[in-house]
């Protein structure tokens, strides 16, 4: 998402200054930082700077137009990913929630192996999650120098693997979406393709339904008197 944004929302800045939660699944991680290493040393920017926010101190305004989406939403009939991105662009007055497509023929979004193309390149950075900024720039490539919080001194270190290059005009594989497999399809069809208005948002699946039964929750619950299951302590008989 990161490089979609910079790719076709970039302003053609030279230096940029991200701001982020601490999420370590999402932000705070070797992928994140290689990636903005990656844009330095390609020629991309001259210099990127990332600082995470403290655990615990994480909302800012991000999470404010979420919310503004979530309110579109709760009062939102839809049905269809268009109808999905129609109420993205609905939620907010000035236009700052913005709809990203996959299908998109202006601005496709590709999701790329970022994390398996850093791996032969960069070096993960010791204890990352102990730090809270990190800044990379064009005169020292591949090292990062990495900070506790605002006020410490930094410390440089070295991701750059012995020997590894970066081409600039090689990018990585591409991750194509895996789509819905035929539990997820029938279980749709089944449950939800009675509610829609437009039944041609929920089709019946082209592939076979499949053998494998998941039992309900009704079946699988025990009973709090004997333990078992397939009844309840009213219908017990032991």
């Amino acid at each position: 998402m990161l490089h979609h944004h910079f790719m076709y929302h970039g302003l053609g800045e030279t230096d940029v200054k991200l701001h982020m939660d601490n999420c370590s699944g999402q932000n705070k991680n070797n992928t994140v930082i290689g990636y903005g290493m990656w844009r330095v040393m390609t020629g991309l920017h001259e210099s990127v700077e990332f600082s995470m926010m403290e655990a615990g101190h994480t909302k800012f305004n991000p999470d404010w137009h979420f919310g503004l989406w979530k309110v579109k939403w709760r009062h939102s009939n839809v049905e269809t990913l268009a109808e999905i991105a129609a109420s993205v662009w609905k939620s907010s007055r000035n236009g700052h929630n913005v709809p990203q497509l996959v299908d998109d023929p202006v601005a496709p979004l590709f999701f790329y192996d970022w994390a398996t193309f850093f791996k032969r390149i960069f070096k993960p950075i010791p204890s990352l999650k102990s730090y809270h900024h990190f800044r990379m720039d064009k005169d020292h490539p591949g090292i990062v120098f990495v900070r506790e919080y605002a006020t410490s001194q930094e410390v440089a270190v070295n991701i750059l693997k012995p020997g590894a290059a970066v081409d600039p005009t090689v990018l990585p594989s591409v991750i194509p979406p895996s789509g819905l497999d035929s539990h997820r399809q029938w279980y749709l069809f089944n449950e939800v393709a009675p509610y829609c208005v437009n039944k041609e948002s929920c089709p019946k699946p082209t592939m076979p339904k499949p053998l494998i039964k998941i039992d309900s929750p009704s079946l699988t619950r025990k009973c709090s008197k004997c333990k078992l299951t397939g009844h309840n302590k009213t219908t017990c008989r032991i």
